[in-house]
């Protein structure tokens, strides 16, 4: 078993107190290695590749123009499909109501021919009884006219 020697304060003295000349601020400061890494990456882009990212972000927006133009258009169609069918269904529920009034007035106009037939008939049948006597066996009076 191995034993560690008791710390004393004989063997390891304090350092002394510097004295206010002696004394100086710290600053912690980057190592000229870590900027020298970090100006590596942030290197400014060349020309070349600046000119060709931003003939990529035109070809995007051209594409993304042309979809947009594309969507404009199929929406326009769309909206003047729907006002072409609205205008139908518009034109399609007049001809019914029409259709409805023309129903209505045919029933009236047929309720009042079926009356004036009925009345005919009744005035048919009396007609027919005036004109027809009854035989003289029906007659209560069985003698000579």
């Amino acid at each position: 078993m191995s034993s560690y020697p008791a710390f004393s304060e004989d063997h390891f003295q304090y350092p002394d107190e510097p004295t206010p000349e002696e004394s100086t601020e710290i600053f912690l400061a980057p190592e000229a290695a870590t900027e020298a890494r970090d100006t590596q990456h942030t290197a400014p882009p060349s020309f070349e590749s600046a000119f060709e990212a931003l003939d990529n972000q035109a070809e995007q927006l051209q594409t993304l123009r042309g979809t947009l133009a594309r969507l404009h258009d199929t929406s326009a169609e769309r909206e003047r499909a729907m006002n072409r069918l609205e205008a139908e269904l518009v034109a399609s529920r007049i001809k019914v109501e029409q259709q409805k009034a023309l129903v209505d007035d045919l029933q009236s106009e047929l309720d009042q021919r079926e009356q004036l037939l009925g009345s005919v008939r009744n005035a048919v049948s009396e007609l027919g009884r005036v004109l027809d006597p009854a035989p003289p066996e029906q007659t209560p009076d069985n003698g000579p006219y």
